[in-house]
Parts: C-alpha cells; sequence; structure tokens
C-alpha cells in the first residue's frame, strides 16, 4: 500500500516528467543521438540513462520526502508560535 507521501510525490512528479517530454530541445537531442549513434551505442546509453534515472528518482524522493517532512514541522512550530501570543 502506498504512502501519502508516495502518492504525493507521484503526482508532482509525473506532471513535471510529462511536461519534460515535451521539452522541444531535449527532444531534438534525442533525435540527433538516435540518427548519430550506432546500435551498440544506443544500447550502452539507454542503460546509462535508465540506472541514472533510477538513481535520480531515489534521490529526488527522499528530498520530497524530507522537505515535506520539514515543512510540516515548520507549519506546526508557527502554530504553537501564534498560539502563545
Amino acid at each position: 500500500m502506498k504512502s501519502a507521501v508516495d502518492i504525493l510525490y507521484e503526482q508532482y512528479y509525473f506532471q513535471n516528467a510529462l511536461e519534460q517530454e515535451k521539452d522541444p530541445i531535449l527532444s531534438n537531442y534525442r533525435a540527433i543521438l538516435r540518427r548519430e549513434l550506432t546500435k551498440r551505442q544506443r544500447k550502452f546509453l539507454l542503460q546509462f540513462e535508465d540506472r541514472f534515472g533510477l538513481l535520480l528518482e531515489q534521490q529526488n524522493r527522499e528530498y520530497f520526502a524530507e522537505g515535506l517532512r520539514l515543512g510540516m514541522s515548520l507549519g506546526a512550530l508557527a502554530d504553537d508560535v501564534e498560539e502563545s501570543f
């Protein structure tokens, strides 16, 4: 079962991933690489992108969760400060 943090993360980053796919500059570079690289080179590039993508996603998920925890802590702290006045 997914946690609330996982659901929030996936909603936020899924939208960003869709926007990146529409980026004309990235699309242009991908087309150039597909055209210029040999089949073997493309295979290595795809393997690198997959592994790098997994590492990046793991790191992003950890940073997102930590940022959410810190934001909620700050919100709770602000509520405590307001109540004391």
